[in-house]
């Protein structure tokens, strides 16, 4: 199953379905009509989505099997099933909610140990603002720990992620490297928000997973691979990785990476909705 993710091409019409038709002007959905995700495709690949009467994401159906997410005013329990319906115990998750928000959780492993737990911190605009995962070996202790610092513009794009690793040494966790990540967009393209999954529990605003390559927040590449809710349309993504010097205490910079994604690469229908970003195509639904 893939395990991860980064995002979005082909300009298609369907006349009568109002799908593929590329706009030039501000796409903006009609106020008073709100929309979630229906399905995505990659080639063979399809995700179809399944919601409750609150409008959550309870169900992703997919080859292979499906995602079920089951809810309480406290927790959210989140498994993988094979295509039998037998849970697949290698992708268990329990996450704690508070004031609307997940704070935490983990991953278990076959055998019912941890293998991963996260915190997530928000700040006082609701965004979130911290997210730390820390990886356990065999033995049960932590092995590894991943920690991202994220920060908005005024329009509440992501703008700058900031990520530090750590492996286990035999005094404790040691700096290993680390990436910063600037962030610009097309902002006259809104993109696909936690809302519109269903899943709306990481903060107001969208954003914040595998810049690093890294698992930041859990699942998401159930969304299709390269897929990055996001609140406008990414545009480019720039990195500088470091290594920490043991000797000198000091981080060094060890590369730089730039990405873009073109315009072509995202196509709207007249709603202003994405269906289609690279070659997945996107399939929406209204709802009250």
């Amino acid at each position: 199953m893939k395990h991860l993710f980064l995002i979005l091409l082909t300009f298609v019409c369907f006349s009568g379905i109002h799908l593929g038709c590329k706009k030039k002007k501000d796409n903006t959905p009609p106020p008073n009509q709100s929309y979630r995700i229906k399905s995505t495709t990659d080639g063979s690949d399809k995700k179809t989505f399944s919601y409750d009467n609150e409008n959550r994401l309870t169900r992703i159906d997919f080859a292979g099997g499906s995602f079920r997410i089951v809810y309480s005013n406290v927790e959210i329990k989140a498994q993988v099933y094979f295509a039998n319906g037998n849970p697949d115990p290698s992708w268990k998750y329990l996450f704690t909610i508070h004031n609307g928000h997940i704070n935490g959780g983990f991953k278990y492993l076959p055998n019912g140990g941890i293998g991963r737990d996260y915190r997530y911190e928000y700040d006082i605009d609701g965004r979130l603002q911290l997210s730390i995962m820390r990886v356990y070996d065999f033995t049960g202790d932590v092995s590894e720990a991943h920690r991202y610092d994220f920060s908005y513009d005024a329009q509440n794009n992501l703008q700058q992620v900031g990520y530090t690793r750590g492996n286990q040494t035999g005094t404790g966790i040691q700096k290993a490297d680390s990436i910063s990540s600037i962030i610009s967009y097309y902002n006259d393209r809104n993109f696909i928000k936690w809302k519109q999954t269903g899943f709306d529990f990481f903060g107001k605003a969208s954003g914040g997973i595998r810049l690093t390559g890294l698992e930041i927040i859990p699942f998401s590449f159930l969304f299709q691979e390269n897929i990055i809710p996001s609140e406008k349309a990414l545009q480019t993504l720039d990195s500088k990785k470091y290594q920490w010097n043991t000797t000198t205490q000091l981080w060094n910079q060890v590369s730089t990476a730039n990405q873009t994604w073109p315009s072509g690469d995202y196509v709207y229908n007249n709603e202003g909705l994405p269906v289609k970003f690279k070659n997945i195509t996107l399939e929406w639904e209204a709802y009250e």
